[in-house]
């Protein structure tokens, strides 16, 4: 057995060229993870843009060790999905790969070392939305290539693996299922955002996501129901996701036809702090969705205290439990009732964000690095050292 460190490629191309939403979250803390907890690891990061997103920049500056950034660009075009196939096994080679974890939906049909894949949820094949895209020949491959080709299928829920298993046919016993963690909290240093409308009344948060499984529309029509018994209250919808000018003109007409549109808010993205200071502020944080794999927003509102409102199905119910306020989003009128009735109940509201506070914090990034790593050691079929004491706080001092 050589005591060489296991040569780890991670390849999140597709997602570092992103700016915000829960993949490109992952990314970023599994990374940051695994350079925190300092295993004995060689990682090397194939990354879509010439240099390091800037938020990962520093992980591969840091000191003399075993981190290497290769930029490696999603090819577009005809016959790229050839192309890129035949350039990954190359790169494999060239780096003397002893494991190869995609991050994304792209994984090698033939590769020189063994494969392991994340998977954050199966929606292209629950709603009818995405037809067109589960009939596509790089889904199709993908598909294919996690059936028959990784070792390990990290899943990011039990919803997630469950769906996975049942519908891709992934055995259970090559399932791993590592819950994401989140490094947001009820306290610490936080900004407001610059907002244009004060917000002096009852506060009602959510992502602003216009991917129709996110069910906006319906929220907004409760707002509208609720508003005249609490005519100060504000809808805050931060964020810019999945918007097309097809359907923000519809959001724009449904907002007009509630005639709400004074009291919604929309700042656009916001930083860590900023959203950190508004999921304080709210007195209601709801989040409609029909359907996650996981439901990144729904534990950083628990993170920071909010009270969570969700739908008491699919992953949002795993992550939430009892710390959150369950409801059948897809029912304006239970999402209304719902939300006016937390809105009159300051002692219910308080009880659920200190119970939300509590179980965010059992879903930690450390927890999630060592259940990725894990899933490694099974593959390698060795076990892999954790840094000294003093090598990690080396690092988390970096």
């Amino acid at each position: 057995m050589t005591d060489r460190p296991p040569h780890i490629v991670l390849d999140p191309r597709g997602l570092d060229t992103l700016t915000q939403g829960g993949q490109f979250r992952y990314v970023l803390d599994l990374l940051r993870g695994l350079r925190d907890l300092g295993p004995a690891l060689r990682i090397t990061v194939f990354g879509g843009r010439p240099a390091p997103a800037p938020e990962l920049a520093g992980l591969f500056t840091a000191g003399p060790d075993r981190w290497q950034y290769v930029y490696f660009p999603r090819l577009i075009g005809r016959g790229s999905m050839y192309r890129e196939q035949a350039g990954l096994v190359a790169a494999l080679v060239r780096a003397g790969a002893d494991l190869y974890h995609g991050l994304h939906t792209v994984l090698p049909v033939w590769s020189p070392c063994p494969v392991v894949t994340t998977l954050y949820d199966t929606m292209y094949e629950l709603f009818p939305d995405y037809a067109e895209a589960v009939r596509s020949r790089p889904y199709r491959l993908y598909r294919w290539a996690v059936r028959t080709r990784a070792r390990r299928v990290i899943c990011i829920s039990r919803t997630t693996a469950s769906d996975v298993h049942r519908l891709w046919g992934v055995p259970e016993s090559r399932i791993d299922v590592v819950h994401l963690g989140t490094t947001f909290s009820d306290s610490g240093a936080q900004t407001s955002p610059v907002l244009e409308v004060p917000l002096a009344g009852p506060v009602i948060v959510s992502p602003y996501n216009l991917e129709p499984r996110k069910n906006l529309a319906v929220l907004v029509v409760a707002f509208s129901r609720l508003l005249p018994a609490v005519p100060a209250a504000k809808l805050v919808l931060y964020g810019r996701a999945a918007v097309t000018p097809e359907r923000e003109a519809e959001f724009d007409r449904t907002v007009a036809t509630a005639g709400v549109g004074p009291a919604i808010v929309r700042p656009g993205p916001l930083t860590d702090g900023q959203l950190g200071w508004l999921y304080r502020r709210a007195t209601v944080f709801a989040f409609p969705s029909l359907y996650e794999g996981f439901g990144y927003p729904v534990l950083e509102g628990m993170a920071a205290g909010a009270c969570v409102v969700a739908r008491g199905t699919s992953a949002m119910a795993e992550v939430m439990g009892e710390a959150g306020a369950a409801v059948e989003t897809r029912s304006v009128d239970e999402l209304t009732a719902t939300i006016l009735g937390l809105l009159g109940d300051d002692d219910r509201r308080a009880a659920l964000g200190r119970s939300a506070g509590a179980r965010a914090r059992g879903f930690t990034v450390q927890k999630m690095v060592e259940g990725t790593l894990r899933s490694y050691e099974q593959v390698l079929g060795r076990s892999i050292p954790a840094a000294s004491s003093q090598a990690r706080n080396q690092r988390l001092c970096d």
